[in-house]
């Protein structure tokens, strides 16, 4: 949960009537940006990565997860690991 002045930092970067779009290009990505971006995942989310049988789904799950991790953790002025889902 968000409180004080990291509210106050969201709202300033979220602005009213504003959407920001992101597009992210998943096939394009190379070995060395999806290891960058294992790294912002906590252990049970690279365990949920190795769950996938595939190569191809388990990289896509930590490309996913690692981008979500890094824009959201850009917005709030913390490290994309301090991000806690639930």
């Amino acid at each position: 949960m968000l409180r004080g002045d990291r509210l106050r930092k969201v709202r300033n970067v979220l602005r009213a009537n504003f959407v920001d779009v992101w597009h992210a290009d998943l096939e394009r990505l190379g070995l060395e940006a999806l290891r960058a971006l294992e790294a912002f995942l906590p252990d049970l989310e690279r365990g949920l990565a190795q769950a996938n049988k595939r190569l191809e789904q388990r990289h896509r799950f930590v490309a996913v997860r690692g981008l979500l991790r890094r824009t959201l953790a850009g917005y709030l002025g913390v490290e994309p690991r301090e991000l806690v889902f639930e």
